[in-house]
């Protein structure tokens, strides 16, 4: 469940940002396309017009096709995106205004996250369904946790940079929690709910005996 939601919310984004370049270099249709770039290598209005109208069309439709790949569960949303985001850039680097600079954030986080992150990682989708799980109260967050920290090591492990190193830690701090001291405990759980002090102690000094 916690997994389809979050295709939902990356897919609506993609579509989101992919409607944000209908007509961009016009100003969103308040302004005739224009490009000192362009200009400079003897482009006139009608070449300007329809060169930003291709541009803005394949950058709306890559971003659209990309979030439908994301609600099918399709890998190739990843190449989409990052190709959608590589034109945008494109696109208002040519038609360059003032306004385009958020628009111009969101396509370097894109391609930040995709490339370099390689956002979103499998064990993050698993992290997140593990919280969503904590929330509803399901027993099985903990194997699910479990699981998420060690495929984390395993990808930390492959991909080994020293930056990783602190994510390492909180990954080995999980399974060592989990498995090895059967972290957090049912007093543990029942104080957070209810916000009160057992025993005269901070709830987090409870740490014996396990949940299910």
């Amino acid at each position: 469940m916690a997994t389809i939601v979050i295709r939902i919310v990356i897919g609506v984004l993609l579509m989101i940002h992919g409607f944000a370049h209908w007509q961009i270099t016009t100003g969103w249709g308040k302004l005739t396309a224009d490009s000192v770039v362009l200009r400079a290598v003897g482009l006139g209005d009608s070449a300007l017009a329809s060169l930003g109208t291709a541009l803005w069309v394949v950058a709306l439709f890559s971003f659209n096709l990309a979030g439908i790949g994301v609600f099918a569960g399709q890998g190739w949303w990843r190449t989409l995106a990052i190709s959608a985001a590589v034109v945008s850039l494109l696109v208002m680097g040519l038609f360059w205004q003032p306004s385009f600079i958020l628009g111009a954030a969101v396509d370097v986080g894109i391609l930040v996250a995709l490339l370099w992150a390689h956002w979103p990682t499998p064990a993050l989708l698993v992290f997140l369904a593990v919280g969503a799980a904590t929330l509803f109260h399901q027993g099985w967050w903990r194997q699910l946790a479990i699981v998420a920290a060690v495929a984390s090591l395993l990808t930390i492990t492959v991909f080994w940079q020293l930056m990783m190193i602190l994510g390492a830690l909180v990954d080995g701090g999980i399974v060592v929690a989990l498995v090895g001291t059967h972290w957090p405990s049912p007093e543990l759980v029942g104080a957070c709910r209810s916000r009160k002090r057992l025993n005269g102690q901070a709830p987090f000094l409870f740490y014996s005996g396990g949940i299910q």
